[in-house]
C-alpha cells in the first residue's frame, strides 16, 4: 500500500487479506527451523484450543474438503506435531491431538504470534487496540451472520 493512497477508497478485505498475507509471510520464515508452516498454523491452534477433535470437525470448522485436511494432518503426523487414533466406538473415525511435540511448537507460535501483535500494532496505544478488537469482534459477527444466511438460502 503506498502511502498516499486514501484508505476511504480502499477496500475493507483487501487490508484483511494484505494483513493475513504479511502474517503468512512472517510465520513461515520464523517457522522454518520448526519443521512447519503458516499452512498448518490454523489446524495446530483449532487442536491445541480444543484438545481432542476428529478430522470432521476439523472439516467442518475450516470449511475445508476432508481431502485437504487428511492430508494436512498426514504431513503433521509424519513430522510427530500430532497423533491419529482411531475412535473405539467409530472406526471410520479419528481422533488427533498434539504430541509432546506440538504442543512445544504451538507454545513457539503463540510466542511469534504476541511478538507479530505488538510489533504491527506498535503504533496504537492499549485504548486503540481495544477498540480496534471490539470493531473486528463485530464484523466478524456480522460475517456469520452473512454466511449462515447464505446456508440457510442454500437448503432452499
Amino acid at each position: 500500500m503506498k502511502k498516499e493512497d486514501n484508505v476511504d477508497n480502499i477496500e475493507l478485505i483487501a487490508f484483511f487479506s494484505i494483513i493475513d498475507r504479511q502474517h503468512y509471510i512472517y510465520l513461515n520464515h520464523m517457522l522454518k527451523d520448526y519443521n512447519t508452516s503458516a499452512g498448518e498454523f490454523p489446524i495446530l491452534m483449532e487442536i491445541y484450543h480444543k484438545g481432542k477433535l476428529t478430522q470432521h470437525e476439523l472439516v467442518d470448522t475450516f470449511y475445508l474438503t476432508p481431502g485437504a485436511v487428511a492430508r494436512t494432518l498426514r504431513r503433521l503426523e509424519d513430522k510427530n506435531i500430532i497423533h491419529r487414533e482411531i475412535d473405539k466406538n467409530n472406526r471410520r473415525q479419528n481422533f488427533v491431538t498434539l504430541t509432546s511435540d506440538g504442543a512445544e511448537i504451538v507454545k513457539h507460535i503463540l510466542n511469534l504470534d504476541t511478538q507479530w501483535e505488538k510489533e504491527v500494532c506498535e503504533s496504537l496505544n492499549e485504548n486503540e487496540i481495544h477498540k480496534l478488537k471490539k470493531i473486528l469482534d463485530q464484523i466478524l459477527k456480522n460475517s456469520y451472520k452473512i454466511k449462515n444466511r447464505i446456508i440457510e438460502e442454500n437448503k432452499k
